[in-house]
């Protein structure tokens, strides 16, 4: 593997990197609701609407989730 491998794999670990950390925060938020569901007994309906940081290559990306 050469350095140009490596900066490659960087790049491409650096840009998927974002997707995957709001795709994991989706699915943790997702458990937690159903747990709670399971809990109660009944549906829990959510409204979350929150700016939440993203960074690309260090940079700060705003995102807001609803």
């Amino acid at each position: 593997m050469t350095a140009g491998d490596v900066l490659w794999l960087f790049f491409m670990f650096s840009a998927l990197q974002p997707v995957l950390k709001q795709r994991f925060l989706e699915a943790s938020r997702q458990r937690l609701i159903a747990r709670m569901e399971r809990q109660r007994k009944s549906r829990v309906i959510l409204l979350v609407h929150r700016q939440e940081t993203m960074s690309i290559l260090g940079f700060p990306v705003f995102a807001t989730s609803t």
